[in-house]
C-alpha cells in the first residue's frame, strides 16, 4: 500500500478515537503516520508487517505511546535483544507474539505486572544461537504456547499460572526441545487446567527414561485436555531415528513396525505419558479431543 494512503488511513482512525485497530501490511513501520505512534485511545491492536521489499522482519518500536492499550497481537517483526518493549503499556492484559526474530546476543525480556494472557506462536525452528524469553508477570494467569519448545525464563513465581495450552512440534531434530518441554512442566506448580497435543506427548516422549522421572509440579490438576493431533515429517524422523537405536541391530521386522506406528500423518498417545502427567494428581479428569 502507498505511504500517502497507510497515513491518510491512520488519521482519519485516530481523529475519530479509535479503540481497536488490525493491521496487516507490506510496509516500513516508519511509513506510519505519527498520530499512530500516540494514540490514547487505542485499547486492542493486532500489527502483522512485512517489509515491502526484502524477507527481513521490521523492528518493532520502542517508541510507541499507547497508555489505554489492553490488548497486543503483534507478527512477523523482530525485537532487539535486550530490550524490554512491554513495559510501556501500563494497562496490558493479553499478549500475543507471532513467528518473530530475536536480534542480537542477549534475551528478550516480556515485564509486566498487570499482563494476565501470553501466547507465543513460532512456525520455524529455533536457531541454534537462538536468544531466550524472560518473564516477569507476576499476574500471568494464562499461557500458550504454539511450535518447537525453546528456552522460556520465568523471573517471578511461576504459580500464578493456572491454565496452559502447549501444541508442540519439531520440524527437525531439535535435540534440546524434548527436555525443554520437561522443564516446563516442571515449573507448574499450581497449575489447574493443562491443554496440550497428542505431538506435544510425542515430543515429551523423547526425554529419555522419561517415565521414570518424579514430577513435583501440577500438584493442583484439575483437568488435562489432549488434542489429537497428525505427526509433522520432522517429529515422525525424530519418532523413528529414537525408536530403532533402541532395537538390536537385525530387527528389519520390529524397524518396519515403528516405521508404520509413527509415519507422518499418523496419530497416537504415548503408552504411559497419561499417567506420568497424573502422578501427582491422580483424580484430574481427562479429556481426548479428536
Amino acid at each position: 500500500m502507498a505511504p500517502y494512503l497507510l497515513k491518510r488511513i491512520f488519521n482519519y482512525a485516530v481523529s475519530h478515537n479509535v479503540q481497536r485497530l488490525q493491521i496487516d501490511v507490506n510496509s516500513d513501520i516508519k511509513s506510519f503516520s505519527s498520530c499512530f505512534f500516540s494514540c490514547h485511545t487505542l485499547t486492542s491492536l493486532n500489527l502483522y508487517v512485512a517489509h515491502p521489499r526484502t524477507s527481513k522482519k521490521i523492528f518493532f518500536p520502542d517508541y510507541l505511546n499507547l497508555p489505554a492499550l489492553t490488548r497486543l497481537h503483534l507478527g512477523d517483526v523482530a525485537f532487539r535483544g535486550g530490550a524490554e518493549p512491554f513495559s510501556a503499556y501500563p494497562r496490558l492484559n493479553s499478549l500475543m507474539i507471532s513467528n518473530f526474530e530475536i536480534i542480537g546476543e542477549q534475551n528478550l525480556y516480556i515485564s509486566s505486572t498487570t499482563l494476565v494472557k501470553l501466547k507465543i506462536q513460532v512456525y520455524y525452528e529455533p536457531k541454534k544461537n537462538y536468544c531466550k524469553i524472560e518473564l516477569s508477570t507476576p499476574g500471568l494467569c494464562t499461557f500458550s504456547f504454539v511450535g518447537t519448545p525453546f528456552e522460556i525464563l520465568s523471573g517471578n513465581n511461576p504459580s500464578s499460572v493456572k491454565h496452559v495450552k502447549i501444541y508442540a512440534n519439531m520440524w527437525w531434530n531439535y535435540v534440546t526441545a524434548p527436555s525443554i518441554l520437561l522443564s516446563w512442566l516442571q515449573e507448574l506448580a499450581d497449575t489447574k487446567t493443562l491443554t496440550v497435543s497428542s505431538n506435544t506427548l510425542q515430543v515429551l516422549s523423547l526425554v529419555p527414561g522419561l517415565l521414570k522421572v518424579k514430577l513435583h509440579s501440577l500438584r493442583n490438576l484439575k483437568s488435562l485436555r489432549v488434542k489429537m493431533s497428525r505427526l509433522s515429517c520432522g517429529l515422525s524422523k525424530s519418532l523413528i531415528d529414537a525408536k530403532l537405536a533402541q532395537l538390536p541391530a537385525g530387527s528389519q521386522e520390529e524397524a518396519a513396525k515403528l516405521r508404520e506406528a509413527f509415519k507422518e500423518g499418523s496419530s497416537s498417545i504415548p503408552d504411559g505419558i497419561v499417567y506420568f502427567l497424573l502422578q501427582n494428581s491422580p483424580s484430574a479428569k481427562v479429556h481426548i479431543i479428536n
